[in-house]
């Protein structure tokens, strides 16, 4: 674990450095999310996706890096449901848009 840190320090601090677009320095915020392993036991695509999953969890919470672990994996299942179901709702007309507009009198 120390040897990934030794890694992600210098990277998140590289990229909390402005970046020059047209002369004009630009702030972007990053996030990452990373597996570590020992073995190759799953699929290269397998490991990307739990990636991504404590991406969504780093950016999710405002931290620079998370890893994952197997309660992440539980945290993307019930939101990708969550998702379902809110389309679902959509679908059965169950939710409704309202638009309330903001006029300055």
């Amino acid at each position: 674990m120390a040897d990934i840190q030794h890694v992600l320090e210098p990277l998140v601090e590289a990229l909390r450095q402005p970046f020059l677009f047209n002369g004009v320095p630009i702030h972007a915020d990053s996030r990452i999310g990373y597996v570590t392993f020992t073995a190759i036991t799953e699929s290269p695509e397998q490991y990307l996706k739990w990636a991504e999953d404590a991406s969504v969890v780093a950016h999710q919470h405002g931290r620079d890096c998370v890893a994952y672990t197997p309660k992440i994996a539980v945290y993307a299942k019930e939101n990708l449901s969550m998702l379902g179901e809110l389309k679902n709702g959509i679908d059965s007309g169950q939710m409704t848009l309202h638009y309330q507009p903001k006029v300055s009198i």
